[in-house]
């Protein structure tokens, strides 16, 4: 029988190729979980039909492109959403009563946006968003 016979440098970097193998095998299993979490069905209900609409009716006024940030409301971000503005938090998770972006979108006290009041489609789709927790898988700003 004839044995391989490795030298230290040769055991080290076999050592050195199986813990990388490992470690990028975790590391993918880690960012498939991750990836499994931000597409979760409240990240894709946001995507699909909450931050369409942010960013349609609420970004020119409300977000860092804007002239001025009106209220010192910033909407697009979820820190900044999740702080908001000069009237306080604009979102209760879980409860649409106690949120002003919800009142504001119903044109109750505030009227958002100014110009016309969105369709009742869009405000029911706000109002589970907010009633399932108003998740927003966004970026932090």
């Amino acid at each position: 029988m004839i044995f391989a016979v490795e030298s230290n440098a040769e055991m080290v970097a076999t050592m050195i190729r199986f813990l990388l193998v490992i470690s990028l095998g975790a590391l993918a299993a880690l960012t498939h979980i991750a990836r499994a979490e931000d597409d979760s069905s409240e990240a894709r209900f946001f995507r699909d039909r909450i931050e369409p609409v942010l960013r349609k009716h609420c970004y020119q006024c409300h977000s860092v492109k804007a002239d001025a940030v009106k209220g010192g409301l910033r909407l697009d971000a979820s820190n900044l959403l999740r702080r908001g503005g000069e009237s306080g938090a604009v979102i209760v998770a879980g409860n649409p009563a106690k949120s002003l972006l919800l009142s504001a979108l119903k044109h109750d006290d505030l009227e958002m946006p100014p110009k016309k009041k969105l369709p009742s489609k869009i405000i029911a789709d706000f109002e589970k968003w907010i009633l399932a927790g108003a998740v927003d898988p966004r970026s932090i700003s």
